[in-house]
């Protein structure tokens, strides 16, 4: 009998430890695996829950089934899978289309995978749900416009007002001086100059 015996300790624990790294992203991020095609070939429960379909449902689907016609209609899309194909990852916020037509926005993070022989046989896209932080940025830009809009109008407002008030109190303080300029009874001028320093304290 001829045996071989071989130290495989070290493969083990690197297997154990990329096991271990597989099982921890999968319990906290959305994932779903595509062939070169764009198919849905596996996705996780994250996945799942996050675009609303059952694993029977999502199995087959094409990438495109998730995409808005925006982005199937600009060359940046095909150039992306173009890019995937090459072994070359793709990043980027996207808005995806879940089931019943519900809006997701997304960090997603699409991966090649190498077989043995170096070349790509699949893709595995991770993604995060940015839905909220889209909502809130959404939320404090239309804060700002009414913002600004208000802004803008009580600017109009006061600069209205401003040229209002000036020109009919110009003529007052105009003509009370003349009539100071005049002789008058006491009671008069003390009516007038009364009259005079009202309306320079307003202007």
């Amino acid at each position: 009998l001829d045996g071989v015996m071989m130290d495989i300790t070290a493969a083990k624990l690197r297997r154990a430890e990329f096991e271990g790294i597989a099982s921890a992203l999968n319990r906290v991020v959305a994932m779903i695996e595509l062939d070169l095609d764009g198919y849905v070939i596996g996705a996780n429960d994250n996945y799942l829950r996050m675009m609303g379909y059952t694993r029977d449902e999502v199995l087959g689907l094409h990438h495109q089934n998730f995409c808005t016609e925006r982005e199937l209609k600009a060359p940046g899309y095909a150039a992306g899978w173009a890019q995937l194909r090459q072994g070359q990852p793709v990043l980027g916020e996207f808005l995806r289309v879940a089931k019943g037509g519900r809006r997701v926005w997304i960090l997603g993070s699409y991966n090649p995978i190498f077989d043995t022989q170096g070349k790509v046989f699949k893709i595995v896209k991770f993604a995060t749900d940015l839905s909220e932080r889209h909502a809130m940025e959404e939320a404090l830009r239309q804060a700002k416009e009414r913002a600004e809009v208000a802004a803008a109008a009580r600017s109009s407002f006061l600069a209205n007002m401003s040229h209002e008030i000036r020109t009919p109190m110009n003529a007052v303080l105009g003509l009370a001086q003349l009539l100071l300029d005049m002789e008058l009874a006491p009671k008069q001028r003390d009516y007038l100059h009364k009259i005079h320093q009202a309306a320079t304290t307003l202007l």
